[in-house]
């Protein structure tokens, strides 16, 4: 079957009627062009590289592009991914976290007033409370790679701890 750019190719009897297992297919057109590969070469092909460490690296980027910027490119990527995880699990322990709180807030808003005052403090201690847990386990993952890079976290979530108790505490009647 030949097929033009854009085109689509369909394996099913009937076109205007598809139904469940008919496969689509879509061609379309790479023009050439010069791309950067990060591979392993294995006969007449490319293979993707296994590292001691056990990881295999395998990337292509268009244009030439020198082996040190692909590397560079690939940690940005992955320190992105990375971040951007932790993010979203802080974020999973704040919303974990305000769903345990969330009863004590429905028993008092049986006063409105109290309800809404304590669903405020709830969402802030709860916020104060995953930012802390996140921070350390983040340490605690980062000691395995960073030992000394580590402490700064953890000092940073006790300094927290020891800021958040300050404010809370209440003060002795004179």
């Amino acid at each position: 079957m030949a097929a033009s750019p854009g085109a689509v190719a369909t394996a099913e009897v009937d076109p205007s009627a598809p139904v469940v297992g008919d496969q689509r297919v879509k061609f379309t057109v790479l023009k050439p062009a010069k791309f950067s590969i990060l591979a392993m070469q294995s006969g007449e092909t490319r293979v993707v590289y296994p590292t001691k460490a056990g990881r295999e690296i395998g990337r292509a980027e268009s244009g030439e592009v020198p082996a040190a910027a692909m590397f560079q490119h690939a940690e940005h990527e992955n320190s992105l991914l990375s971040w951007g995880l932790r993010l979203v699990s802080a974020l999973l322990m704040d919303l974990g976290l305000m769903m345990i709180l969330r009863p004590f807030v429905i028993v008092a808003d049986m006063l409105p007033w109290l309800g809404d005052l304590l669903g405020v403090g709830a969402a802030f201690a709860s916020l104060v409370v995953a930012t802390i847990f996140s921070t350390v386990i983040i340490a605690v993952a980062w000691f395995a790679g960073w030992p000394l890079l580590s402490v700064a976290p953890v000092i940073a979530a006790i300094g927290g701890f020891v800021v958040s108790h300050k404010i809370t505490a209440k003060k002795p009647a004179s």
